[in-house]
């Protein structure tokens, strides 16, 4: 139950991380 909701908390933090490159480079 933990290491899902860890695992679960890293694909989030994982998908943001990569939402906010995307943003930041299509500001350039």
């Amino acid at each position: 139950m933990l290491f899902k909701g860890a695992y679960y908390a890293m694909n989030i933090i994982d998908l943001i991380a990569k939402s906010m490159s995307y943003f930041i480079d299509s500001r350039e």
